[in-house]
């Protein structure tokens, strides 16, 4: 596959999309790339006018909501290439009736649909669909002048907010649960903050929140698994450094959301592979 900075799967047509930079002579935009699944051949390429973030599709609609960055910097964008890019932007909407059949010619954009927007110098750097699609969740944050997160709840049908769920800090990244019940939010430890994993009942809005305390370091990462399983990928406190670059040590820590973690894993990514230091 082709490097990309966010992917979405569309299960009904077993299909995967996945948006990469795109640098014209006016400005940095997006390439969407159309993948079979899972055998992940290229089918076809398309343009974006925008880059792309972080995605989420609604298979049965067909809709691709992708988080943008409204004036990405060169030089910024391609330094994030082996970690999860952010920048301040809104929502775009793109309808892939017209890709999924077949009738969009590559190199070509798909139709806008419309944007979601938010204030002036608001990332998002999470995004779920709920299950019916009808609600689009967003982790909303800003680093200046004082660094909060906030969860956004998107009518996907109106196409704009209708409520928002305060966070304790800055927040990095956002999945929802297999259920679709739950959001796992990963705090940062920015300003000095003990950063948790935020378990999110949708069903208690505002309210219904568990912390889980995250290993010591930079938890750059979190991929969810059956039954409330969490494999972090932490950076430990005495290295330093951007995560994901050549020779940077990154511990793996399993855990369950009811209980603490329960094993840790030590590797060295050395740039070409990963190879196992220690095992606890």
């Amino acid at each position: 596959m082709k490097p990309f900075y966010t992917l979405a799967f569309d299960t009904e047509k077993n299909e995967v999309y996945v948006i990469a930079p795109r640098v014209t002579p006016q400005r940095v935009a997006g390439t969407l790339y159309r993948y079979s699944y899972p055998g992940f051949q290229l089918k076809n390429t398309y343009h974006l006018p925008y880059l792309g973030i972080r995605a989420a599709l609604d298979s049965k609609k067909g809709y691709l909501y992708v988080a943008t960055v409204t004036n990405p910097n060169p030089q910024t964008t391609f330094s994030q290439v082996f970690d999860r890019a952010i920048g301040p932007g809104p929502v775009h909407i793109f309808d892939l009736q017209e890709v999924r059949s077949g009738a969009l010619k590559d190199g070509k954009e798909p139709r806008l649909h419309g944007a979601v927007t938010f204030p002036t110098g608001s990332h998002v750097t999470g995004m779920e669909l709920s299950p019916d699609g009808k609600s689009l969740y967003c982790l909303v944050s800003v680093v200046t002048p004082k660094p909060a997160s906030r969860v956004v709840l998107v009518d996907t049908e109106a196409r704009r907010q209708t409520k928002d769920w305060k966070l304790p800090a800055l927040a990095g990244e956002m999945s929802k649960s297999e259920d679709g019940k739950f959001l796992h939010v990963i705090e940062t430890g920015v300003g000095g903050h003990e950063p948790s994993l935020l378990k999110l009942d949708l069903a208690d809005w505002n309210n219904g929140v568990k912390m889980i305390p995250l290993a010591k370091g930079t938890t750059t990462d979190a991929a969810p698994g059956k039954n409330d399983r969490f494999v972090a990928a932490v950076t430990p406190p005495s290295l330093g450094g951007a995560p994901g670059f050549g020779g940077q040590a990154v511990s793996f820590h399993s855990f369950v959301c009811r209980r603490a973690s329960v094993s840790t894993r030590t590797t060295r990514d050395d740039g070409l592979g990963v190879s196992t230091d220690t095992r606890q």
